[in-house]
């Protein structure tokens, strides 16, 4: 099995090496988002990859001539394990700028990874900001799960005030208040801006061990309503950020309950949109 998994390394080795001498003229080792929540982060091992609909993937890379491959090692039970199998994914980069980055899928595992779209176009994401948003506030729900996973809920608003509810497994338990310092009500915004609130939403999923997240945004007129497991990865540290809030403000037990209103049809598909006389919680 050694000497199996060898020869893979060194095959491999040998196209990184042939690589180095057609490097692309800008790098790619940055986050790309596409118009329809196509996500892509590359760092200087592995590249984090997703498209809407999948789970995202993330494996190593090496980039050949035109060609960047993903790839992971494996073995299987049909041959006990002795062998070291090596699964790829080759994308031909189209084009590659400092703010732009074309991918086609050249073989079956990439296609298939792409979900069979045959053309992938990002955009470097800090270009994709979106800083004309109206934000008003937003409210999070997380549930728990066969583990530890929190139960909590929290709001806030534009006048950078925070309610917090835990439950199970929360940071603390109970009703609680505080204000949000301008540092992080600054960061928030930040977050929101490149969340692609225009087209966030989520589908339709099947799961049984993992905490159901409800996300209520707030802005320009409307609710954005999305009730669901797993998000795009594009609003990822949104999710981060509203998980573990509450352990960075000082909190103000309150001994009245209270509660976080949600919208009703949170949940179903396609993710409704509240705008005009539908609007609650205003």
């Amino acid at each position: 099995m050694k000497e199996n998994k060898k020869k893979s390394l060194l095959i491999l080795a040998a196209f990184l090496c042939t690589s180095s001498i057609f490097a692309q003229p800008y790098s790619i080792q940055k986050t790309w988002v596409g118009s329809t929540l196509e996500y892509l982060r590359i760092d200087s091992q592995k590249a984090y990859f997703e498209v809407f609909g999948r789970h995202p993937e993330e494996n190593k890379y090496i980039i050949k001539k035109d060609t960047l491959r993903l790839y992971h090692e494996y073995t299987t039970s049909g041959d006990q394990f002795s062998k070291v199998h090596v699964k790829t994914y080759d994308f031909r980069i189209m084009q590659s700028s400092d703010r732009a980055l074309q991918l086609i899928p050249v073989n079956a595992n990439a296609l298939e990874l792409s979900d069979h779209k045959t053309l992938l176009s990002y955009i470097e994401r800090s270009s994709a900001r979106d800083t004309n948003f109206r934000f008003k506030e937003i409210r999070f729900k997380a549930t728990t799960c066969f583990g530890t996973c929190p139960d909590m809920s929290v709001q806030i608003t534009n006048k950078k005030e925070l309610k917090f509810i835990g439950g199970a497994y929360a940071f603390k338990k109970g009703f609680f208040t505080a204000s949000i310092p301008d540092s992080l009500y600054a960061q928030l915004l930040q977050i929101l801006s490149l969340s692609d609130l225009k087209n966030l939403k989520t589908w339709a999923q099947i799961v049984y061990d993992a905490p159901e997240y409800t996300l209520e945004i707030v802005y320009d007129d409307q609710i954005k309503c999305l009730k669901t497991y797993f998000l795009p990865s594009v609003c990822h540290e949104l999710i981060n950020y509203l998980l573990t809030i509450a352990g960075n403000v000082p909190l103000e037990k309150q001994e009245d309950p209270f509660e976080l209103q949600f919208q009703s049809e949170c949940g179903k598909y396609p993710n409704p949109v509240y705008t005009g006389d539908n609007l609650k919680n205003e």
